[in-house]
């Protein structure tokens, strides 16, 4: 698998933007709609008042509530009088399933949560069973799919705006830099060009400033906030929640919110702007954690030190002058 990343500044005034800050500067969220919600209510209860309060439009008697049709979070809402019954999805249907379906397996797998954890919810909620083996499985081929689709699509707009940048500074325009995971053994021939790539000294100099990341720990760091180390996982869920990683490492929380789109779970306002806060909350971090450590910051910590100690040297010097004590 490649993970592709942006390496270059857009401009001089960039220099204290967090990388972060410079990902994320391109990501939008144009393909997110904002018309849906979710919410936990105790059928019973809140059925069994409305039956009490509502009557049928047409033979004017009271309706009476019950659930049928059970799949895996979803259900049919029956809804019965003396003209006879309708039968009302609990939410959205999407090619032969349940929305909400679909939704907690990609939502529980965010959080390194699989298919025994969502029943083990399920069930001591009191909200059904949970999910079937294979209904699950059909689910993760899905997401599977949905996200090395999301991947391709990354990659390519990471080397056209490398090959921009390239263009932009000079540069060859085919010369693209990616960071690789590699599958197989790796030999002396395939290592030197690039200990020799990362030995340059135009890329030690970038390091001085001392707001530079490991970009490979960091995107390994988020493969494993969403599938724990100490929790075994197929070959099929660490590869999906790769390219999930790639784009949350490159364009945030809005990359999740295209990713549900192209699974057709719909994106409310709460995941908008959940998204959104998220984002910006990252970088604010980065960009303060990048400013607390650039030259320039440096440079005025070191200045008001040496102020503060020559502050002290007076100090001292009054306290121990000749006579100080008469």
């Amino acid at each position: 698998m490649t993970y592709l990343r942006r390496k270059f500044a857009s401009s001089e005034s960039d220099d204290v933007l967090s990388a972060s800050a410079k990902k994320l500067h391109t990501a939008s969220s144009d393909d997110v709609r904002s018309s849906h919600t979710y919410k936990i209510i105790e059928f019973v209860t809140v059925f069994t008042a409305l039956s009490q309060i509502l009557i049928c439009y047409k033979c004017k008697q009271s309706v009476h509530f019950e659930e049928s049709g059970q799949r895996g979070l979803g259900f049919k809402i029956v809804v019965s009088c003396r003209c006879g019954h309708t039968e009302i999805n609990s939410g959205p249907f999407i090619h032969n399933g349940f929305e909400i379906n679909r939704r907690i397996v990609f939502i529980m797998r965010l959080l390194g949560i699989a298919r025994e954890g969502i029943n083990v919810f399920c069930n001591l909620m009191d909200m059904c069973t949970g999910l079937s083996q294979s209904s699950y499985t059909k689910i993760v081929e899905h997401i599977h799919e949905a996200a090395k689709s999301s991947f391709k699509v990354l990659s390519q707009k990471a080397v056209q705006e490398e090959i921009a940048k390239n263009i932009e500074h000079g540069r060859p325009e085919k010369h693209i830099k990616v960071s690789t995971v590699h599958d197989g053994s790796k030999n002396a021939d395939f290592l030197l060009p690039i200990y020799e790539n990362l030995s340059r000294e135009d890329l030690l100099e970038r390091c001085l400033g001392g707001h530079t990341q490991n970009a490979n720990e960091s995107f390994n760091s988020t493969i494993w906030r969403l599938t724990p180390k100490h929790l075994h996982s197929g070959q099929k869920i660490i590869e999906l929640l790769a390219c999930i990683a790639a784009g949350v490492f490159n364009e945030g929380y809005n990359s999740i919110l295209r990713l549900m789109n192209q699974l057709d779970i719909v994106v409310g306002n709460q995941a908008l702007n959940f998204a959104k806060n998220t984002d910006e909350a990252r970088v604010t971090r980065q960009n303060r954690m990048s400013q607390s450590e650039t030259k320039a910051a440096r440079t005025a910590r070191k200045q008001q030190q040496l102020e503060d100690n020559q502050l002290f040297e007076e100090a001292e010097e009054l306290l121990y002058a000749p006579g100080i004590a008469d």
